[in-house]
C-alpha cells in the first residue's frame, strides 16, 4: 500500500491533539480532572496517530507528536511519568526541532514535583541549564533557575532573613 498521500492527516491529527490537550488544561484548571482525563486521553490518541503515519510517510510533526505526548503528564501533574518519558525523547530524539522545549519542561518536571526535593532542585537546575542560548525558552529557563530557592521559602514568611538566604543562594 501507498502511504504517500497520508502525510496530510498527520498535520490534522497533530492539530486535533493540541486542541485536545489545551481542552485537557482548561479543564484542569477549571477543577474538572473526569473532563481533563477525557481530552488527555483524546489528546494521545491524536498524536499516536501521528507517529503512526510517520512511520510510513515522511512527517514534520513526528517529533513534536512524541515531545506533546510525553508533555502532556507535565500538565496533568504526573510528574513521575513526565520525568521519565521527555528523558526517553531526549536521549531518542537529540536533534530534534523541540529538543529545547523537552529539556525546559524537564526542569519544570523536577522543579515542580514534589518527590525527593533536593535531587528535584539539583536536577531542575541541570535540564534547564541545558536549554540552548539561542531558544526562546532560554530567558525562561535563566529565570527558573534564580526562582528555585524563592520557591523553598514558607508561605506567608515576614522573616527577612529568608529572603537574604534565598537572594544569597
Amino acid at each position: 500500500a501507498d502511504f504517500a498521500d497520508r502525510a496530510p492527516l498527520d498535520t490534522l491529527h497533530f492539530w486535533l491533539g493540541k486542541s485536545e490537550q489545551a481542552l485537557g488544561i482548561d479543564a484542569k484548571l477549571a477543577k474538572n480532572p473526569a473532563q481533563a482525563g477525557i481530552h488527555f486521553a483524546s489528546a494521545r490518541s491524536e498524536y499516536d496517530s501521528v507517529i503512526s503515519i510517520s512511520k510510513f510517510a515522511a512527517s514534520i510533526w513526528a517529533d513534536n507528536a512524541v515531545y506533546e505526548k510525553a508533555k502532556i503528564y507535565y500538565d496533568e501533574g504526573a510528574f513521575t511519568n513526565a520525568i521519565t518519558d521527555p528523558q526517553a525523547f531526549i536521549n531518542s530524539h537529540s536533534t530534534s526541532n523541540v529538543i529545547n522545549s523537552a529539556r525546559f519542561f524537564l526542569g519544570r518536571s523536577y522543579h515542580e514535583s514534589d518527590i525527593n526535593i533536593l535531587n528535584n532542585e539539583l536536577s531542575a537546575v541541570q535540564w534547564y541549564k541545558m536549554v540552548d542560548a539561542t531558544s526562546s525558552l532560554f530567558d525562561d529557563a535563566q529565570f527558573q533557575i534564580a526562582r528555585i530557592p524563592f520557591d523553598k521559602i514558607p508561605a506567608g514568611t515576614t522573616n527577612p532573613a529568608d529572603y537574604d538566604a534565598a537572594i544569597a543562594s
